[in-house]
């Protein structure tokens, strides 16, 4: 990924001024000098110091990147599950003869009434998280690009 030094700068910039701060005061609470996050507008900084700088405004590192939409770190861990619980619905509806592993060692082999009722739980709780996400969000202040 080619990263906008000035993209960059203008998300830490906008971040900052939500919190009603400079950059500068940005940068010596990390350790940095006064100066450090102007200079990012011609240097690539250094991934550590980046996580610093996710980790001082509470948001993800890809939002700070420009890979993300929402600085929302819940966001991106909510899209995580779902992903991963649509990748579990699928194993389940479309393999027939359905065995279970889990760290190398078989846990389970589900007849089909079982199969379908995980598979309705599974389907329940992403019903759930999109409620439960959208809810949040309704409450939210999203900073705009």
């Amino acid at each position: 990924m080619e990263l906008n030094n000035v993209e960059l700068y203008k998300r830490i910039e906008k971040l900052a001024k939500k919190k009603g701060i400079g950059v500068h005061k940005v940068a010596l609470s990390i350790g940095l000098n006064r100066s450090a996050i102007y200079s990012w507008k011609r240097v690539t900084p250094p991934v550590k110091t980046l996580i610093k700088i996710a980790d001082y405004f509470n948001v993800s590192v890809d939002y700070i990147l420009g890979r993300a939409d929402s600085p929302d770190i819940e966001y991106h861990i909510e899209k995580d599950v779902q992903k991963d619980i649509n990748n579990i619905l699928d194993v389940f509806k479309n393999q027939t003869d359905f065995n279970y592993e889990f760290n190398g060692g078989n846990i389970a082999n589900f007849n089909k009434d079982e199969k379908e009722i995980i598979i309705s739980s599974l389907e329940n709780t992403l019903l759930l998280l999109n409620f439960f996400g959208n809810k949040k969000k309704s409450k939210k202040t999203t900073i705009p690009d």
